[in-house]
């Protein structure tokens, strides 16, 4: 999971309406997490985002992440290519940036945990 909670515009309404309602915080995130599995690690995405070059970049990073799982099942070229098709072309390169970080972060985290490709 990223470490930086992104609320829904929905969740914001209620805190509009209900000002003691407090967000969830990733403590909140994890421990409810935790009660469905223990396979749970924390990356920073948006520091990794702006190592990369762009804080923007962050949800390329959580992919980054995901693409090292052996259970995840879309091959990481494939990935790479649809973000060179996808993002702006002078954006491609920092993409691919944070998406390279994105593993290097889940190696050192994620791969203690679950089974990672190679």
């Amino acid at each position: 999971m990223n470490k930086r909670i992104q609320h829904p515009i929905i969740e914001t309404i209620g805190h509009m309406k209900d000002k003691a309602a407090k967000y969830m915080s990733v403590d909140d995130v994890r421990s409810r997490l935790s009660q469905v599995t223990d396979k749970i690690a924390v990356v920073d995405a948006l520091e990794i985002a702006k190592k990369a070059g762009n804080p923007l970049t962050e949800n390329i990073v959580m992919l980054g992440a995901l693409s090292t799982l052996e259970a995840f099942p879309i091959p990481e070229e494939a990935l790479k290519k649809s973000i060179a098709e996808n993002v702006p072309k002078k954006a491609v390169e920092v993409n691919l940036k944070a998406f390279e970080l994105g593993k290097q972060a889940a190696f050192e985290t994620l791969c203690n945990i679950v089974k990672c490709r190679k």
